[in-house]
């Protein structure tokens, strides 16, 4: 409601969860204050006690408490003696006097200063909405201008033989100039759908990297398979949707040009026409659709693979039915078809006379007839574009926010990491070949989540973590938990890399494999693999890992402590890497002083 007062626009609730991704059901005032920068809207926390009436603003925020010690907000619009009260938590507007509105105002609100000419240059503007628009889609329009012309020449060739149809003399000239415009066009019309599938291809694997490059470097839970269609969508409606459209509109030009050289009167009829589905089309926008976007297909798959959700039986089968009973009748699409049928008819009744008075050809009229199936056709494009513009524009705002703000750095090395606890003062330098973290500091979770807690600060290189792309960080830091185990042997899954090291004429490993009797050449996958096999292999690995700094977990259930010492022990000699090992046990070198 905010940003309808302020920038006149007609967003609800679902079109503001969908623009900025947001799931949340209560939110703080930092929350608010984030999503409205997002909306150029400046906030202001103010506390006021019972003073409201001092407040210059018409519209603002105000945190409540409701009968059950909830607390929440409510938009409070200003009137001469009350106010008119918004709560999320009910259905209705309500209205307070200032008196009643104090005895649940907890004594916080939310002001707002707006900033319209950012708003509209950034979610009203056309140039920003197409902003992917470059010249190759100007020479597809070319083309396809190009491809009119030639097809009001196959008419004019069809007017020509009519007139000479009995005529046997005719020259073959004409026949070798139809069909050499014939073959023209089809090889036009082909290599287009080629060039537009082309530019979809490229819009949408930039779409789609810019999408993985996000994912990678923010720890956000998304709906994976609605935001792929998303992107599908947006793709497909910036080049097949947009350049058919305006294909289509500078036929219909074309055609309603000729048309009206031929006969002023089928012109008009055409062009009352035309106006009046046009009407019916944006009329059936406003008041059907209300830029509501419904994926009723993807919440049901989604929901399928959820296998929580999967056993909620009762939102299962509703959303079941919604699927099986989505496709209603299109009466738009009735209305459009009974529409042309009826204006047809209409050219065929002023037709009628225009042929009696021979103020038309019979044949002209049939060109004329040809002509109005390719209008009809262009019609329904430039109808289908209407229609699913303000779709487009939701989700592109929604794609947008994809888009990494923050130009992240690219190490090419790692010389050195540290850790500064604000709060203890603690400082470590990770420069041993072994280094022991507790699972406060476990770096995996700073990997996962850069803002996970702020008084600890990681840096490498001398750079704040938060700053470094985790494409750098994979390149040169490696997670033993995430290896994957392969269906192959256990020796197999060790040596993940081709090296000379071989560490298993070592006289520990062999007394290792030994004690806790492994099979080197058996074979296993994810299922098959026992947790010993698992703990072994992930504590061999280490030696095979061509990594500046190996994360190294102290999750070992059945290895006993002083095995894995000694093991660490030997990778001081073996490998070039160093190890980063999370554990709040006693470290592993006194224990191999036991």
């Amino acid at each position: 409601m905010i940003i309808n007062y302020y920038y006149n626009q007609n967003y609800d609730l679902d079109r503001l969860k969908l623009e900025i991704n947001y799931s949340e059901q209560m939110l703080s005032f930092y929350d608010i204050s984030n999503i409205c920068q997002k909306y150029y809207l400046n906030t202001k926390a103010l506390e006021i006690q019972n003073d409201l009436e001092q407040i210059d603003k018409k519209i603002y925020l105000a945190q409540v408490v409701n009968k059950l010690g909830l607390l929440h907000f409510v938009v409070v619009k200003k009137q001469e003696n009350h106010l008119i009260i918004y709560d999320p938590l009910k259905t209705k507007k309500q209205k307070f006097t200032y008196k009643d509105f104090y005895q649940i105002f907890t004594g916080y609100v939310l002001v707002f200063n707006s900033n319209y000419k950012k708003f509209k240059a950034n979610y009203n503007n056309l140039f920003t909405v197409f902003d992917n628009f470059y010249i190759g889609y100007l020479f597809y329009i070319i083309l396809n201008i190009f491809s009119i012309l030639l097809t009001i020449l196959e008419m004019r060739f069809l007017y020509v033989y009519s007139l000479s149809i009995t005529n046997q003399n005719n020259n073959y000239s004409l026949y070798l100039y139809f069909l050499a415009i014939f073959l023209i066009n089809v090889f036009l019309n082909e290599f287009l759908k080629f060039l537009l599938n082309k530019y979809y291809q490229k819009t949408r694997a930039k779409k789609l990297e810019i999408f993985y490059y996000y994912l990678v470097e923010n720890n956000i839970k998304l709906d994976i398979i609605n935001s792929y269609s998303e992107i599908d969508f947006i793709s497909s409606f910036q080049t097949h949707v947009l350049l058919n459209t305006i294909s289509a509109v500078i036929n219909s030009l074309v055609i309603l040009f000729v048309v009206f050289y031929i006969n002023k009167i089928i012109f008009i009829i055409l062009f009352i026409f035309d106006i009046f589905w046009l009407l019916i089309s944006l009329i059936h926008n406003f008041f059907i659709n209300k830029n509501k976007i419904e994926n009723k297909n993807l919440n049901l798959i989604t929901h399928l693979l959820n296998k929580n959700k999967l056993l909620d039986k009762k939102t299962s089968l509703e959303l079941i039915n919604k699927d099986i009973n989505k496709t209603q009748i299109d009466y738009l699409n009735i209305l459009f078809n009974v529409c042309e049928k009826i204006s047809l008819l209409v050219i065929y009744y002023f037709s009628w006379d225009l042929l009696k008075f021979s103020y038309i050809e019979f044949s002209m009229l049939l060109i004329i007839i040809l002509f109005k199936a390719i209008h009809t056709n262009d019609l329904k494009k430039l109808v289908y574009f209407l229609l699913n513009f303000n779709k487009y524009k939701q989700l592109l705002i929604k794609f947008n926010n994809y888009k990494l703000i923050t130009d992240y750095i690219n190490i090419d090395q790692i010389n050195s990491i540290e850790i500064k606890d604000l709060i203890s003062n603690l400082h470590l330098n990770l420069d041993q070949k072994i280094n022991y973290l507790s699972k406060e500091y476990d770096l995996k979770t700073f990997l996962k989540n850069k803002n996970n807690k702020e008084h600890i600060l990681i840096l490498i290189n001398k750079k704040n973590i938060k700053d470094i792309s985790k494409f750098s960080l994979n390149k040169h830091l490696i997670d033993l938990d995430n290896l994957e185990i392969k269906h192959s042997t256990i020796l197999q899954n060790i040596i993940i890399n081709q090296t000379n090291t071989n560490i298993f004429n070592k006289q520990l490993i062999q007394e290792l494999i030994n004690k806790y009797q492994i099979n080197l050449a058996k074979v296993i996958n994810i299922e098959s693999v026992s947790k010993l096999e698992l703990e072994f292999i992930k504590l061999l690995q280490i030696f095979y890992l061509d990594y500046k700094y190996i994360l190294f977990d102290d999750n070992f259930e059945i290895i006993n402590k002083k095995d894995i010492s000694l093991v660490l022990e030997l990778f001081t000699n073996y490998s070039n890497s160093s190890l980063i090992l999370t554990s709040n046990d006693i470290r592993y070198n006194q224990i191999s002083k036991d």
